[in-house]
């Protein structure tokens, strides 16, 4: 039986997850007017090959996001390559889910 405190976190981790799998990269993503950018669009590295990510999306630049990485059907390239696509404020939540997932997995068993 789950404790009290394992009931929480549960239902926390669960929000989470229910955000992030409604998240999107949308064209206002990361900015902080409509047509700049803030700081955390690019706070983050690539996980893939930042040349591959280039390659894949080889529109965006420093103030523009390629359109390819607004598309669902490309999310998680897009997702992975972050700085590239001027996302990297739509990873936390990944990073936290996975912290979560790793250490309550460990520690409490309740994922």
């Amino acid at each position: 039986m789950m404790s009290h405190s394992h009931t929480i976190l549960a239902i926390i981790v669960g929000f989470i997850c229910l955000e992030f799998s409604m998240a999107a990269i949308m064209p206002d993503s990361c900015k902080v007017n409509p047509t700049v950018f803030g700081p955390n669009a690019t706070s983050c590295s690539d996980v893939r090959d930042s040349t591959e990510c280039r390659a894949i999306f080889p529109a965006s630049t420093a103030t523009a996001r390629d359109p390819q990485c607004e598309k669902p059907e490309l999310e998680e390239i897009a997702l992975e390559c972050a700085n590239t696509c001027l996302a990297c404020c739509e990873t936390t939540h990944v990073e936290m889910i996975h912290y979560l997932q790793f250490n309550c997995t460990r520690k409490c068993s309740i994922l």
